[in-house]
């Protein structure tokens, strides 16, 4: 056996063991019985398609490498850093497929924090600005009622109508689009200030 042929097997990456489907530490006895079915199968005077042909050469190689004992030793050594690095890259795989798993479940997590955050502090805040919107509105009221009390016992008790001079106020604002001002509403406004 050279190390041609076994470089032939190593470049096609083949397990030997599975081609004979005998386990790793099967005797001579077997490897060479395992070998006559597989030949019986395969060989070329029997079967003379292309792939037979090809596998029953394989099988040649297989018999000739696991019966030299040199041979088979670098091939088991080949075997087991082929199945080694396998195994490495499934177990790169797996914690691969872990962690990217993991960083899903983290931002899946982060994701409904955050939407639970958001929806809280909308709740928290929104309650808070129409709390501190009626809050406002009573101080007005409030505000309002002390004013009136304090005009209406500040008033005279008699509205002198003799009074010919005008009292006009001009009032000017900045016009925004979605608000109309009525004379409904600028008398209300006003009427803080006293009768219009």
């Amino acid at each position: 056996m050279n190390d041609k042929e076994l470089a032939e097997l190593k470049q096609k990456n083949i397990n030997i063991y599975e081609l004979l489907e005998l386990p790793a530490d099967c005797s001579e006895n077997d490897i060479k019985k395992s070998y006559r079915k597989k030949a019986l199968i395969y060989h070329p005077d029997k079967n003379p398609e292309v792939e037979a042909v090809e596998k029953f050469h394989l099988i040649k190689l297989a018999l000739s490498i696991l019966l030299d004992s040199e041979s088979r030793l670098k091939y088991d050594t080949w075997i087991k850093s082929l199945q080694k690095q396998r195994q490495r890259t499934d177990e790169l795989a797996n914690e691969r497929k872990r962690m990217f798993d993991q960083l899903q479940k983290s931002e899946t997590n982060a994701e409904h924090w955050n939407k639970r955050k958001a929806t809280k502090s909308n709740d928290h805040y929104g309650g808070g600005i129409e709390r501190l919107r009626e809050e406002g509105m009573s101080l007005r009221r409030k505000l309002q009622q002390r004013r009136d009390g304090r005009f209406s016992v500040n008033k005279p008790s008699s509205i002198n109508n003799n009074n010919t001079e005008d009292h006009s106020v001009l009032i000017k604002w900045k016009h925004k689009q979605g608000i109309d001002l009525t004379c409904e509403i600028l008398q209300s406004i006003m009427s803080v200030f006293g009768p219009v």
